[in-house]
């Protein structure tokens, strides 16, 4: 945990809200990802607490790049998505620090993950 008890693996970015009304997050498990360090291969859980329309899992490199989209639209539950490690024209992504994205309505949730060779 970082000076103020926070965890920094899982951060809560909200984005830009037009309605002007408080969404709350429908995650009701924190994203995760396995194994972490990993060798290019990587398994990333979590739960929706509704179905939403509005929801995608990405890797982005450390410059901000899309390195893979991994899903759109999902139903309430859990939900376990497995990372081959290669990118979107399906190369081997090089080792490095990479970041996985869940956004669900207004909100993300970011997770850092390590690629060893």
């Amino acid at each position: 945990t970082g000076e103020l008890g926070l965890n920094p693996a899982l951060l809560w970015i909200p984005e830009r809200n037009t309605t002007g009304v408080s969404e709350l997050p429908s995650i009701t498990q924190a994203l995760e990802a396995r194994p972490n360090p990993s060798f290019g291969r990587a398994t990333f859980e979590y739960s929706l607490g509704a179905h939403t329309a509005d929801a995608s899992l990405a890797i982005y490199d450390m410059q901000g790049r899309l390195v893979r989209d991994l899903g759109g639209p999902a139903a309430a539950g859990r939900h376990v998505v497995q990372w081959n490690g290669t990118d979107v024209p399906g190369g081997r992504v090089r080792p490095g620090v990479y970041f996985v994205r869940l956004r669900v309505g207004n909100l993300s949730q970011s997770h850092r993950l390590v690629v060893l060779e």
